[in-house]
């Protein structure tokens, strides 16, 4: 029984010791950044952005995606919907300009 209890013993020490122990730290590649970006960030990307690849199969695909699938074109309208909803609530945050005009004969 002492046997085993000292041998738990020195185990648990080296656990403890090696869990203590820090790697080297490794070498990290310096990064390479340009001095500024030519896009903000804002930007909406192209309607049709898979026409930057130049792939004609990609371009069919797509194109026969976007005609027969109507799940899609549903969600296309919804997406188009909400997008119009969104430019009417925000345009209450722009300046308005009311006038009326009445006239009696």
């Amino acid at each position: 029984m002492q046997k085993y209890t000292s041998t738990g013993l020195l185990f648990l020490g080296l656990l403890l010791l090696t869990a203590c122990s820090h790697p080297p730290p490794s070498a990290q590649p310096e990064a390479s950044l340009p001095d500024s970006f030519s896009a903000s960030g804002t930007s909406e990307p192209p309607a049709e952005w898979w026409t930057a690849f130049e792939d004609s199969q990609l371009n069919r695909l797509m194109d026969l995606s976007l005609r027969e699938n109507f799940d899609l074109l549903l969600a296309w309208e919804r997406l188009q919907a909400a997008r119009a909803l969104l430019r009417r609530e925000a345009s209450s945050k722009w300046p308005a300009l009311d006038g009326r005009l009445q006239g009696q004969v």
